[in-house]
């Protein structure tokens, strides 16, 4: 089931376990002074999302866009989309901030803040693709309960897409949290397939992984 949750606001207790680690400081000071000028500009109220909403209008979702050149590429690519770029961390979206200055980007919104509070405030059925790209994996047993996915979070993502051909496209180079996933999807019925879509876009996390020979799995996961 669909529907818009508690509203929460980066002051309000957690109500979730963090998946990510509680580093902040920002490095330099340029990037502080784009953080006070521009961020303003382009950060997104969820409860304002329905004013970027129509028919014609695509919107997409990257979650946890660490230095942010996916997110900009993407946006470039696509400039009558709108892209939404969820990052916890203020490095990286002030890398995003320098990049939007810098090609004078319009169609890219920004949230400082869990993912998680963010989708519940949204309405339903308006995403065409979520992008999950190299989550922390949490590889000690202990700290799996800290991991991004999981069946709620699955079904929370999948109420946000618009139609059935919507995607949902989440990628690690972590074999055990692969399976993990592909545990989760085969387990619970979810509609999904492993493979790289034609127009993947390599990540810096993901050239950075090949160099050291690992090998990452792509999960296109459906309404």
């Amino acid at each position: 089931m669909c529907a818009k949750g508690i509203l929460y606001t980066n002051s309000d207790k957690p109500r979730y376990l963090p998946s990510f680690v509680k580093r902040n400081r920002l490095k330099g000071t340029a990037r502080k002074e784009l953080i006070n000028s521009d961020l303003g500009a382009f950060s997104l109220n969820p409860q304002d999302i329905e004013e970027y909403i129509s028919p014609n209008n695509e919107l997409k979702l990257e979650i946890g866009f660490g230095d942010g050149s996916h997110l900009i590429k993407r946006a470039l690519l696509e400039p009558t989309t709108l892209f939404i770029g969820c990052e916890i961390y203020l490095n990286g979206i002030a890398n995003v901030l320098k990049a939007i200055g810098r090609y004078n980007i319009k169609n890219v919104m920004l949230f400082n803040g869990d993912a998680r509070n963010l989708l519940e405030q949204v309405p339903c059925n308006i995403f065409t693709t979520i992008y999950v790209l190299f989550p922390d994996p949490w590889p000690k047993k202990k700290h799996h309960k800290r991991r991004l996915v999981s069946l709620e979070f699955l079904n929370l993502l999948r109420g946000k897409l618009k139609t059935n051909s919507s995607t949902i496209l989440i990628a690690t180079d972590h074999q055990d949290y692969a399976l993990y996933i592909q545990r989760l999807v085969e387990n619970s019925g979810i509609k999904s397939v492993i493979r790289k879509p034609d127009d993947w876009i390599e990540t810096k996390y993901q050239m950075k992984s090949a160099a050291l020979g690992l090998d990452f799995k792509c999960f296109l996961i459906y309404k």
